[in-house]
């Protein structure tokens, strides 16, 4: 009980914050343009513009805060930077009460992006992804670099658990066509590039973001099962 006062109180209190700060803001800019502080009230108007718009980037709220990050995300994922715009699929159950949730997105990559997968540099088999601040073992957090197909079979259950997990989310997909069994016939090629991340705080895979890029078809798909 004390826990759960203390917990509304937090929220109450953050809820008066976001709110009391802009309204009393607005009531000091009225006060200000009334009283004949106009230039004051133009200055602090674009103060007010520019932290808006800065707050927009930084949450990836705006078209050109979208282009920038996606970039810094592939650049993050596979060492060259690229957009991709909007997907060729993208199906996101949203985060439940307890923050599980399955996220698949399909792209379909340039044809110059696609070239470059297709002979990557060494670097990319080893250097990528690079997860910031990413310590091998910590908090139960292993990483897997690009690699090419086919699938291992001591691989299998972190397949399994990417991709196959959300097969009954997948169904809209395609009427003729299931993600799943497209993404195991990519993952049989060996021309495919595959890598992944995930988390086990016991002997389950609890957290996984998985990778693959079919550069004969020019697609990147990308998987995301939190649980």
């Amino acid at each position: 009980m004390i826990r759960l006062i203390l917990g509304l109180s937090v929220l109450f209190l953050a809820l008066g914050v976001l709110v009391g700060l802009p309204v009393a803001y607005v009531v000091w800019m009225i006060r200000a343009w009334r009283g004949g502080r106009k230039m004051l009230f133009w200055s602090q108007t674009g103060v007010a513009v520019l932290a808006v718009l800065a707050l927009g980037f930084l949450l990836d709220l705006t078209p050109a805060s979208h282009w920038y990050w996606e970039r810094q995300r592939t650049l993050a994922w596979t060492g060259v930077a690229f957009s991709f715009g909007k997907p060729l699929y993208h199906c996101d159950t949203g985060p439940s009460f307890n923050g599980d949730g399955y996220v698949a997105t399909v792209v379909a990559l340039k044809p110059e992006i696609a070239r470059y997968f297709s002979a990557p540099p060494a670097s990319f088999f080893t250097d990528y992804p690079a997860i910031p601040g990413f310590k091998d073992g910590a908090g139960g957090l292993q990483l897997v670099h690009w690699h090419n197909g086919p699938v291992r079979a001591d691989e299998e259950r972190f397949v399994q658990f990417a991709v196959d997990a959300g097969s009954g989310d997948l169904a809209s997909y395609s009427r003729d066509k299931d993600l799943t069994k497209e993404v195991r016939r990519v993952l049989n090629k060996p021309t495919s590039l595959y890598a992944y991340y995930w988390r086990y705080p016991g002997e389950q895979v609890s957290d996984i973001y998985f990778f693959l890029i079919d550069p004969e078809e020019g697609r990147l798909y990308i998987f995301q099962n939190n649980t």
